[in-house]
């Protein structure tokens, strides 16, 4: 077929026909790009809480070479993030059939949310180490807007997706209770880290905006805290009255972890956040008292799913060879996430003594993150 017959091919497949013609290279590329995962974004999130919580612990031990630990693994989550950015903006332009099966396949859609699970992460890192350490002194503005561009697309998307898989999950006539697993909870896991990533850029919205946008976070709480109620139910119903997930699976048992932790960091910066508006102190008044209960209830709840997961797991290490797959990502993001939630705790000094249980979360969302890193380079090098 002429290159004349081809560009009148219409839409995109004939420009991807072109592209594809062009050299002996672009086959494989076209194989990778028709199977890329979306479980690549849970490296982003993973990648991004460690740099946070590496940065907290940094600041609390006074190491100052954990500063340069937590820069480096957030430039790393930016890098991962754009890299599959591209890779999913190019699946969706030449194989959307694919993703709008994934999207429709109740197993897959539940992972959509990192991609606005990521975003909110980069945002938070940019207010919260970036800013702090000075690296946007250069342009303060450059760095605000970036980290608002990300917000705004974490919190778009990150609804978007909750809608979607709520309805697809309301009008499925092939769900069943026995699909029930962690990774159920990424959608609500999701609303709330969007909701605290907003909270942390409060301070610089003008008066009328930050108001309103402090209103609007107050409301997706609810949609978030049911989401999350309704999908925990539906799990433990699965996990007491039905058999015991595929061994795939078996990562996702660490993701019920993640929502007490990004739950805690919401409530924390929502409390922060309503210090700026003494016009909202009647609310501040009613939350406050809320929050000081719930804090420390959710942290015993997420200790004691922490030690049923571990069991559970290690019930499954023994009677099951676990394959690893992109889901060991699921392991990482969590711990990191109940860690920093952990940490914020500690600074009351009522709960001081949970320091020592955050920096023990810390080294093991290291060790985590060094092990899923080193899997996955193995499954991704070339072998002789």
């Amino acid at each position: 077929m002429g290159i004349r017959q081809i560009i009148r091919k219409p839409g995109l497949a004939g420009i991807w026909q072109i592209i594809c013609r062009g050299g002996p290279v672009c086959p494989p590329f076209q194989n990778i790009l028709s199977r890329f995962d979306i479980h690549w974004f849970m490296a982003s999130m993973a990648t991004g809480a460690t740099g946070i919580f590496s940065y907290l612990i940094g600041q609390y031990l006074q190491f100052i070479f954990l500063d340069y630990l937590a820069v480096e693994f957030i430039l790393l989550a930016f890098f991962i993030f754009m890299l599959c950015s591209v890779f999913f903006l190019l699946r969706l332009l030449f194989f959307y059939r694919e993703v709008i099966h994934d999207i429709h396949d109740s197993m897959l859609s539940v992972f959509f949310p990192a991609i606005s699970i990521s975003a909110s992460i980069l945002s938070t890192a940019i207010s919260n180490v970036m800013f702090p350490l000075g690296l946007f002194s250069f342009d303060p503005h450059l760095g605000y807007l970036l980290a608002l561009i990300f917000y705004g697309f974490g919190m778009a998307s990150g609804m978007g997706f909750l809608l979607i898989i709520s309805y697809g999950f309301s009008v499925s006539q092939t769900i069943e209770i026995t699909q029930a697993n962690g990774a159920w909870l990424l959608p609500p896991v999701g609303l709330f880290v969007n909701i605290f990533a907003g909270n942390f850029l409060i301070a610089h919205f003008p008066g009328f905006i930050g108001h309103s946008l402090l209103i609007f976070h107050v409301f997706a709480l609810g949609i978030a805290f049911f989401s999350y109620f309704l999908m925990l139910s539906l799990l433990f119903h699965q996990l007491y009255c039905c058999p015991p997930p595929l061994r795939e699976m078996a990562p996702a048992l660490a993701v019920p972890l993640a929502p007490p932790g990004v739950s805690v960091i919401a409530l924390l910066s929502l409390e922060k956040a309503l210090d700026h508006f003494p016009q909202l102190a009647s609310l501040q008044n009613n939350l406050s008292p809320f929050i000081h209960v719930y804090v420390p209830f959710v942290i015993g709840y997420g200790c004691f799913w922490a030690i049923l997961a571990t069991l559970i797991m290690a019930r499954y290490v023994k009677e099951k060879n676990i394959p690893f797959t992109l889901g060991f990502w699921a392991f990482v993001f969590p711990v990191a996430a109940f860690g920093i939630a952990i940490f914020l705790t500690a600074q009351n000094p009522l709960f001081s003594f949970l320091n020592g249980v955050a920096i023990f979360l810390w080294g093991t969302s290291l060790l985590l993150w060094s092990f899923t890193t080193y899997k996955n380079l193995l499954h991704l090098l070339p072998r002789n």
